[in-house]
């Protein structure tokens, strides 16, 4: 039995169910922690906010309008899918009731869309794999349903297109095995379309747009219990078609893909199956002006279940996830892309993983639930990133 095994309680016959269940159950979040050690002290702050009214993790969370925090279903330790819904006021640093969900869901997305509304697809609860998605509205604070998937899928991504519409690609099904098939959401009409099946099913991926409106899918596991994927494919919404891209040097799932102010996209740490150590340091940047991949500078700490973000000065913040000891992290390193490197800051006080980190309009980062060390947590805390940055430079 492996270190992966033992902390998930898994014996060595491991099924779809169990890879499915523990492999997303340590959905790490960015928890932006910032005090830069420099000559003139300029530090980012970090205080607490109100806790949510429920712990949960495995939830989600999408910025409304208003600079509001929506955080929406997820897990409780009962194992329980939560279809409670909480808003942040990040004027007031309250938490109210709203919803509540139609159904409880964990493993699901939400997606912001143009006009303020919050897309919540799929995810899983008892008896299995959800077809329904819901739609969250800031003018009622309400959900309420809107035409369902024509595929039952968690685990899934889904990615918001420059016309509108919203990509959900692959995913775990109904049968507990990966997919290869896409689809669109259009939110005019509130029904569903194809777009295609995809050459590697898959789950445990990321999905991001590119600056020309393509969709950069990659790695996740695939068809194989346990497999790492390094296939990259790329959907093109102007001919609702799917093409193969260069692929990674490292297979990898649990991992994170940020898009860069400059086009380019940066893939960071993550789960390989085929190499040792599993837990990676490595990252990668693929350039869509050339199609291809170039190794980047390395994590300081090895990650999957982590998170990152872009922040407002393009820089990107990587935070939490499961460290090579098998468990939570709260470590905090960021990446300037004009220097290529990476460096290690002031860590939070509470390591969580399976939590969410928003970016506000005014720049700060609300970090909210999440699973801690022995519970689900139900606390809140925020980076104020005002004084982080003086120079540009580290």
């Amino acid at each position: 039995m492996n270190p992966f095994q033992k902390r998930f309680g898994l014996n060595g016959r491991r099924t779809r169910s169990d890879a499915a269940l523990t492999l997303a159950l340590t959905f790490a979040a960015l928890t932006l922690t910032l005090a830069w050690p420099r000559a003139t002290p300029a530090q980012g702050t970090w205080s607490e906010s109100q806790s949510l009214t429920t712990a949960r993790f495995l939830h989600t969370a999408a910025l409304v309008p208003g600079n509001r925090v929506l955080v929406a279903g997820g897990r409780n330790a009962a194992g329980v899918a939560l279809n409670s819904a909480e808003l942040f006021d990040s004027f007031l640093g309250r938490w109210g009731t709203v919803g509540p969900l139609g159904a409880g869901r964990f493993f699901h997305t939400a997606t912001p869309l143009f006009d303020g509304r919050v897309l919540m697809t799929g995810g899983l609860a008892a008896p299995g794999a959800l077809f329904s998605a819901e739609m969250y509205t800031p003018v009622t604070d309400t959900c309420n349903y809107t035409g369902s998937m024509t595929y039952a899928r968690y685990n899934h991504t889904a990615t918001r297109l420059a016309d509108g519409r919203v990509l959900v690609v692959g995913g775990l099904g109904a049968d507990l095995n990966p997919i290869n098939n896409a689809e669109l959401y259009d939110p005019g009409t509130g029904g569903w379309s194809s777009a295609g099946s995809f050459d590697s099913a898959r789950y445990l991926h990321t999905a991001t747009p590119l600056a020309d409106g393509r969709v950069l899918v990659v790695g996740g596991e695939g068809a194989t219990i346990g497999s790492s994927l390094a296939s990259v494919e790329i959907y093109n919404p102007a001919t609702n078609s799917w093409s193969g891209a260069a692929s990674l040097a490292n297979g990898r799932k649990l991992h994170t893909a940020t898009l860069l102010a400059d086009g380019r996209v940066l893939v960071g740490g993550g789960w390989c199956s085929s190499i040792y150590p599993q837990i990676l340091t490595s990252t990668e940047i693929y350039d869509p002006a050339t199609g291809t991949w170039n190794i980047a500078d390395c994590l300081t700490y090895a990650r999957y279940n982590h998170t990152a973000t872009r922040l407002a000065d393009g820089r990107v913040m990587v935070m939490g996830g499961v460290g090579v000891d098998n468990t939570a992290m709260n470590k905090v390193e960021i990446y300037d892309p004009a220097k290529g490197t990476w460096r290690t800051i002031s860590n939070p006080n509470e390591a969580r993983y399976g939590h969410s980190a928003t970016l506000l309009d005014d720049g700060r980062v609300v970090v909210a639930a999440g699973n801690g060390v022995a519970a689900p947590l139900s606390s809140v805390t925020i980076f104020d990133p005002l004084n982080f940055v003086t120079n540009g430079s580290f």
